[in-house]
Formats: structure tokens, C-alpha cells, sequence
């Protein structure tokens, strides 16, 4: 008798680890080994701005980007990396903007070193694009049409942590 729980024990216990392993596997995103490489804390070159990046324990990176200029450091935006019905999306929310809701942008292109997400619905900006010049450089354009004309924004961080 007591064999037998020991052996349902085992069981229950080898199931919860594989179901969890194969649960890590459903969650890996195309862009995790891009999102791995800036991990981290980066500074905006000559503005008080980091943008800090981390990985969630479901396996999505998320962002904060927060603005240091008055003292104290004050939330700008957040931004999730996630799956959703079967995309890669690139989701951000800016403070006072859009009424307080995320914009979603879908993943358009992954490279080792860079990667774009697109919303053409959006008004500013259509497309974000995050490049890792090098280990310690990283460039985020936004860019878009605003009244026919197209608009760039480049903005290049330095990591320091």
C-alpha cells in the first residue's frame, strides 16, 4: 500500500515537471534571444530617460521607460512583449496618451540584432524598430506618415546596467 502512494507521488510529481517544462516551450517567443541581449538598464544619450527592460516569469520582456528630469523618476510608459492569438506583438502604453490604453504593434521583422513591429492603423508612430548597435548601444526608431509627409525619431541609449 504504501508503494503505491509513493509511486502515485512520483508520478503527480514527474507530470507537474514536464507539463511545466513543455508550458516554458509553448511560451519561448521568436524574438526571446533578441529580447535577451538588452535585458537590462538603459540610459538616453544627453536626455535623463532609462529604459529598463526585463524578462516576466512567463517567459514575455517587459519595459519601463521612466523619466528622470524632475527629481524623482516618473512611469512614461510600459511596453510587454507577448504572444497573442498566435502573434508577436509589441505592446505599449505612454502616459497620457490614447486615453490611458496600449497601442498594439505586431511583429514584422526579427533579425539576431534588430527587431520591428507595425500598426498602419496607428497615428505616430506606424512602426518601431529596436536595434542593437552593440552590446552597450541600443537604437529605437519610431517612424510614420503624419499628413503625408513621413516622420522619423531615432533615439540611441547606452546601457549601464
Amino acid at each position: 500500500m504504501r508503494w503505491i502512494s509513493q509511486w502515485l507521488a512520483t508520478g503527480c510529481l514527474v507530470f507537474i515537471t514536464l507539463s511545466f517544462g513543455y508550458g516554458q516551450m509553448l511560451n519561448k517567443l521568436p524574438t526571446d534571444k533578441f529580447f535577451n541581449q538588452i535585458v537590462g538598464t538603459w540610459k538616453l544619450n544627453n536626455r535623463p530617460v532609462l529604459e529598463q527592460w526585463t524578462q516576466a516569469t512567463s517567459g514575455s520582456f517587459q519595459a519601463r521607460v521612466l523619466d528622470l528630469s524632475k527629481g524623482d523618476s516618473t512611469f512614461t510608459e510600459t511596453i510587454r512583449v507577448i504572444k497573442d492569438k498566435g502573434q508577436v506583438c509589441f505592446v505599449a502604453k505612454v502616459l497620457e496618451q490614447n486615453d490611458g490604453k496600449p497601442i498594439k504593434f505586431r511583429l514584422a521583422k526579427k533579425r539576431k540584432k534588430k527587431v520591428i513591429f507595425i500598426n498602419e492603423k496607428h497615428d505616430f508612430p506606424q512602426k518601431i524598430e529596436y536595434r542593437l548597435k552593440n552590446t552597450q548601444t541600443l537604437q529605437v526608431q519610431i517612424s510614420g506618415v503624419v499628413r503625408k509627409k513621413v516622420r522619423k525619431i531615432t533615439f540611441v541609449y547606452q546601457r549601464i546596467k
